[in-house]
């Protein structure tokens, strides 16, 4: 909820900025791949790169990401009696499988989604990213 306020006036500016797409989520993995903590990521439009509101909340922090490769599975449409937990960690699997097969070297102890979903739109678009080029 916190990006959610920043984006909606929660800034030193009180700027609202427009909800943009894709929304990241980045899971941090130990070396057993057990989730330590996860952090969520919005993407600023163009108009904000030079200049970014600063933050109210001292949690909330800008971040200048740099280019990179990343790899990554789009998940497809699953219903409510899905095993979601298992879905991913298949997913993750397979993916590590075919970069290890590739021999693509990549970094497997952070685990990324983003998902494509529009607000009020209903359908969702969710691209397992992981594995960014070491």
């Amino acid at each position: 909820m916190r990006l959610f306020s920043y984006i909606r006036g929660g800034n030193e500016a009180s700027k609202e900025i427009a909800m943009t797409i894709p929304v990241i989520t980045k899971t941090y993995l130990d070396r057993e791949f057990q989730e330590k903590y996860a952090t969520m990521h919005f993407y600023l439009p163009p108009e904000y790169h030079g200049n970014p509101p600063s933050p109210s909340d001292e949690l909330v922090e800008i971040e200048t990401w740099r280019d990179t490769i990343t790899f990554y599975r789009t998940i497809g449409d699953y219903d409510d009696d899905t095993d979601v937990n298992a879905l991913w960690e298949k997913e993750f699997k397979d993916l590590a499988n075919v970069l290890t097969n590739a021999e693509e070297n990549f970094y497997p102890y952070i685990a990324s989604t983003a998902t494509f979903t529009r607000p009020g739109t209903g359908t969702s678009d969710t691209r397992l990213s992981s594995f960014n080029r070491t």
